[in-house]
């Protein structure tokens, strides 16, 4: 079983939400959701994760989560740290913290692990 599904039902749990009310989101049916959070159905694509998060007003943290766990049950997530990959949660975490860096902020990692000072 992927992270996905098992990541949106704990997320839809967390909330209050039910079944129906992803499948309302999604248009899909309540067997399908069912399904997908079981691991028996892959995960949507980014669109249908992306609306069902909005709809469902999940955090940017736990959208990006639901992103990465479907990356990476679609095997499309690289990074690989230590001797596995990952979890959604960590990469979520990188990706958000990414989103918010600067090329000032690059630039300052660079220098410090090539052990130089950086103009900013």
């Amino acid at each position: 079983m992927g992270e996905f599904g098992p990541l949106l039902r704990s997320l839809r749990e967390a909330r209050g939400y039910t079944q129906k009310d992803i499948a309302e989101a999604t248009g899909l049916s309540n067997t399908y959701v069912s399904q997908v959070e079981a691991g028996a159905r892959p995960a949507w694509d980014a669109d249908v994760v992306a609306q069902v998060a909005r709809q469902l007003g999940f955090s940017p943290l736990d959208s990006h989560k639901l992103e990465c766990a479907r990356l990476a049950d679609e095997g499309e997530l690289k990074l690989k740290v230590g001797d596995g990959a990952p979890s959604a949660e960590a990469c979520a975490a990188l990706s958000l913290c990414w989103a918010k860096t600067t090329d000032a902020d690059v630039s300052k990692l660079v220098g410090s692990v090539l052990g130089r000072a950086t103009d900013e």
